[in-house]
């Protein structure tokens, strides 16, 4: 999918100045460039998500939290595979 270079930054400005809001799925995938398939198995991999009636929202810092932790843990244990 491509987006509009010029609507990219503005994007970027609104992730930085909402790190704690509450996002849903589908603008999550925007940011992390993936599926709704993928985000959905990252979900179940271990993601933080919360549950707000029947849907799942996400926070920004702790999703970048996350994959942090799960980039350094596999640095430190190269044979290890995380979905």
């Amino acid at each position: 999918m491509q987006y509009p270079s010029k609507s990219i930054p503005r994007f970027r400005e609104n992730v930085a100045s909402n790190r704690n809001a509450y996002v849903a799925g589908a603008e999550l995938c925007s940011y992390l460039g993936v599926s709704r398939t993928t985000l959905w198995k990252m979900v179940k991999a271990g993601l933080p998500s919360y549950r707000v009636g029947r849907k799942r929202k996400f926070r920004y810092s702790e999703i970048d939290h996350y994959l942090t932790t799960i980039r350094s843990s596999s640095e430190l244990n190269p044979g290890k595979q995380h979905e």
